[in-house]
Parts: C-alpha cells; sequence; structure tokens
C-alpha cells in the first residue's frame, strides 16, 4: 500500500506540519499542498490522469478552502496539517467529475481515504490502521454525501475530523 515514494512525500508533508514557527507562510502552505496532491496521485488508479492545469486548479481550490477553514473557525494555523489538505485537494478532483454512475468518484474516494490513512500510519509509526469495515464506512458515508444524500452520509470535513480525532487520540494515549 505505501511506497517509498509516498513515504518521502508524506515525511515532506509532516515536516512541515510540525514545524515550530508560530505562523505558516503562504510558500511552506504551497508547498505542503503540492506534496499532499503527490500523495494522492500515487495512490489514484492508474488510468486516471491529472493534468498540470487541473492540478494547479485543484491546490488553488484546497488552499482557498484552508483558508476559508481558518477564517471562519477563528484557527490562528501554527502548522499546516496534511490531512486537511488531503481532504480538501480530494473534494476539489471529485467535484470537477461527471460521472452518474459515480464508479470514478468512488476510485477516487478510495485513494482519499489510503492517502489519509497513510498519513495516520506514518504520523503514528505504523500504530495506528483503519480495519476493513472502518475503511468501507468511510467510503460508504462519504460517497453518500457526493451522491447528495446527505442524511446518511459525511462530507471531506468529516473524513477530516475522523482521521484528526484517530491523531489526536493516539497522541493523548503515548502522553500518558
Amino acid at each position: 500500500m505505501m511506497s517509498a515514494e509516498n513515504s518521502d512525500v508524506l515525511f515532506l508533508i509532516n515536516w512541515i506540519a510540525m514545524n515550530e514557527s508560530n505562523s505558516v507562510g503562504g510558500e511552506e502552505m504551497k508547498m505542503a499542498a503540492y506534496g499532499a496532491l503527490s500523495v494522492l496521485k500515487d495512490n489514484l488508479p492508474a488510468s486516471f490522469k491529472i493534468s498540470e492545469k487541473f492540478e494547479d486548479d485543484f491546490v488553488i481550490s484546497a488552499l482557498k478552502r484552508h483558508g476559508n477553514h481558518l477564517s471562519v473557525h477563528t484557527i490562528s494555523q501554527d502548522h499546516v496539517d496534511p490531512l486537511k489538505l488531503i481532504c480538501w485537494l480530494g473534494c476539489a478532483i471529485i467535484s470537477e467529475i461527471k460521472d452518474d454512475t459515480f464508479q470514478i468518484q468512488s476510485d477516487v474516494l478510495t485513494a482519499i481515504i489510503n492517502s489519509l490513512e497513510e498519513t495516520i500510519m506514518l504520523e503514528t509509526n505504523c500504530q495506528i490502521s483503519l480495519s476493513e469495515n472502518d475503511r468501507n464506512l468511510y467510503h460508504r458515508l462519504a460517497i453518500e454525501e457526493i451522491k447528495g444524500n446527505g442524511d446518511h452520509g459525511i462530507g471531506f470535513n468529516g473524513l477530516f475530523i475522523g482521521f484528526h480525532s484517530l491523531r489526536a487520540s493516539y497522541n493523548a494515549l503515548v502522553k500518558e
């Protein structure tokens, strides 16, 4: 599941995420976003290609969502969260897919969930990973949201908080 290339990119993302500065500049955000996109692309099916122009559009969309999130929730950012970037990049990609069968969206969603899990695994030294049942549940809930069935789904913020909570719980246990 996790290639050496993914490990290198995730190491870069996590290094940025864990930096000690009190604020994160635009260049760091941009570098992290392209790193997160690289991880996501590594998990996409080989048949799913993203042109360079669309890569830039997806990164811009994710960074705008990130800025709006910080503003709405009055967050003073002191690090870049690769989980947020992966979710918002995935959201940008899926929002551009026009497939009434939802198969392509499903394939991209699988790549998003795998990328999130790889990030969690790297951040926890492989102590946290999803069971097949949990991976399938995340997928079923997110695909229902994508299909417009929000009463039975979770969106990309829901995916983010699910993985964020795994990381936060792990970190709390390790500190005890």
